[in-house]
């Protein structure tokens, strides 16, 4: 099995761990699990979490109870969980957050990752050698290709002043 973990994109090993670590923590492991990595984000999205004893509790009216033994597992979890994604993507987790549902039966797990070099540089302004190559449109301003059109809704609820001032 390790040379098939060595094999697996990043997600893949990220979320095969995870559900290795809910395994050992409650007895039983998430039967799908799915990881999507974004620039700042990591989401784990696990269907399939409760034990038999969990849903009978649930089937009894104690879903409150199971959802409140859920999150001791997380905040015991996290360590371990962070560490694999700290370790998989070689990036620093700033944040965690942890949240379970009932029915149907899934769970998340969020990591907010510190921002890297790549995203530093897109949030930094442009030198002037970038600026001075950055085209000008037609009331003198640089053009920013990276903006995105404003959406039609956001338009109609602007007042009419914030609409004149846009480029």
């Amino acid at each position: 099995m390790g040379h098939q973990h060595e094999s697996q994109s990043p997600s893949a090993k990220i979320a095969t761990s995870a559900v290795q670590v809910l395994h050992e923590y409650t007895g039983r492991g998430p039967t799908k699990a799915k990881t999507t990595i974004d620039e700042s984000v990591v989401t784990i999205l696990l269907a399939d979490t409760l034990t038999t004893g969990e849903r009978t509790l649930v089937d009894h009216g104690h879903a409150d109870r199971v959802l409140q033994v859920r999150y001791d597992y997380q905040t015991t979890m996290r360590e371990e969980l962070v560490g694999i994604v700290e370790r998989e993507l070689d990036r620093e987790v700033i944040a965690f957050m942890s949240q379970n549902h009932i029915d149907p039966d899934l769970a998340v797990e969020v990591f907010v990752l510190k921002p890297g070099e790549a995203s530093r540089q897109a949030t930094q302004p442009p030198t002037r050698e970038a600026a001075a190559r950055t085209p000008i449109n037609a009331v003198g301003r640089q053009a920013n290709a990276t903006a995105a059109p404003m959406d039609s809704t956001l338009q109609r609820n602007l007042p009419p002043r914030a609409l004149a001032a846009r480029p």
